[in-house]
C-alpha cells in the first residue's frame, strides 16, 4: 500500500480518541476527516473529546448523520485515498467503499481470524485466553472475514481487567494507523477459515451474572465487564448489585451445591458465594443505588 494522503478515519471509543490524539505528528502534507456518532450502554462516551481533538488540531469533522447522508459527498471533496475505522461498529456502504478503491481498513481488536465480530476483547478475557491483540484488515461482505494487512498481540495476565487489555491495545492502533499511513503495510493476506471463531454481540442482558459457571469464568465476567462498560449485575432480596471486585475461593466439598447461596462472610463483612464450580469471595459491589454491599450482616440469603 502506498502513502495515504487524505484519510477519512471513522473513531470511536477510548482507541478512536488516542488515536486522533496521535494525529498531529502524522499532519505533514495530509488531510484528515473525522466522523463519530455517541456510544451507547457504556460508562463513558468519548464523541465530544474525539470532536474537541479534531477542532484542536483544525481537523474536519462530520456527525454520522451526515457521513450517512453524503459519505460520497465527503470523499469526493476531500479526493480520500483511504478510510481508516478505529472503534467502529458501522458497516462502509459498497458504493462508499469504491470511491477509495475498496481502500477501507478495518482495526479489530482480536487476532484474526479468532473472535471475528462483535466485543471480542470482553469474549477473550471471560474465555480465559492468554492473548489478543489488534488486527489491521481490508473490510469485506462478510464480517471480519477481510485479508490481513497488519497484526500484533498482547498478552491477557490472569488480574487484567477489561480497562487494562484496553490500555495495552491502544498502542497498537496507534502504530498500526501510522504504518497504514507512511505505506508501511505488507500485501494483504487472506485468513485461514479452518480457524475462524466468532465473538456475538453483547447486550443488556449479557450483564447479568450466572451463577451456575465456575468460579473462574464468574470472576473473569466480572473482570470483563467493569469501566467502560457498566458492571456486572446480579440480584440480591429483589435489588440489584453491581458487582465490582470478586476473589476466586477455595472450595468445598458440598453435598448439594446451590449456586448463588451465600456460604459464609468473611472478617470484614465479604460474603464468599457457592458457585456452580468453586467458591467466590464479592470483594466490592453496590446496589444500583449506589449504596455499597459491604459490609453485610446476613447470612441466609441468595444471589440470583
Amino acid at each position: 500500500m502506498e502513502r495515504l494522503n487524505s484519510v477519512v478515519l471513522c473513531l470511536a471509543t477510548e482507541k478512536g480518541l488516542a488515536v486522533a490524539k496521535s494525529l498531529d505528528r502524522f499532519m505533514s502534507n495530509r488531510t484528515f476527516t473525522i466522523c463519530t456518532f455517541r456510544e451507547e450502554s457504556l460508562a463513558e462516551c468519548f464523541q465530544e473529546r474525539i470532536l474537541s481533538e479534531a477542532r484542536r488540531q483544525g481537523i474536519r469533522h462530520v456527525t454520522l448523520s451526515e457521513w450517512r447522508d453524503s459519505g460520497e459527498k465527503i470523499l469526493c471533496e476531500v479526493n480520500a485515498d483511504a478510510i481508516i475505522c478505529v472503534g467502529w461498529r458501522y458497516l462502509v456502504p459498497d458504493e462508499v467503499a469504491k470511491l477509495v478503491n475498496g481502500n477501507v481498513i478495518v482495526a479489530h481488536d482480536s487476532l484474526l481470524p479468532k473472535l471475528r465480530g462483535f466485543s471480542p476483547l470482553p469474549t477473550a478475557l471471560i474465555c480465559g485466553e492468554k492473548q489478543t491483540g489488534v488486527t489491521f484488515l481490508r473490510a469485506s461482505a462478510t464480517v471480519d472475514a477481510g485479508a490481513i494487512y497488519w497484526q500484533k498481540s498482547i498478552s491477557i495476565d490472569d488480574d487484567d481487567t477489561i480497562r487494562d487489555l484496553i490500555q495495552k491495545t491502544i498502542p497498537l492502533y496507534i502504530e498500526g494507523v501510522e504504518a497504514a499511513l507512511n505505506g508501511a503495510f505488507s500485501d494483504p493476506f487472506p485468513q485461514n477459515e479452518a480457524n475462524a471463531t466468532y465473538s456475538v454481540w453483547r447486550g443488556q442482558d449479557d450483564y447479568a451474572l450466572d451463577w451456575s459457571l465456575s468460579a473462574d469464568c464468574i470472576c473473569r465476567t466480572i473482570r470483563a465487564l467493569g469501566s467502560p462498560y457498566l458492571g456486572a449485575r446480579t440480584h440480591l432480596g429483589g435489588r440489584e448489585v453491581i458487582v465490582a471486585k470478586a476473589t476466586v475461593i477455595s472450595d468445598l466439598p458440598f453435598a448439594i451445591r446451590q449456586p448463588g447461596k451465600v456460604w459464609s462472610l468473611d472478617e470484614e463483612g465479604c460474603p464468599i458465594v457457592i458457585c456452580g464450580e468453586g467458591l467466590l469471595r464479592i470483594d466490592n459491589a453496590i446496589f444500583a443505588d449506589g449504596q455499597s454491599l459491604i459490609p453485610m450482616n446476613r447470612l441466609r440469603v441468595r444471589f440470583q
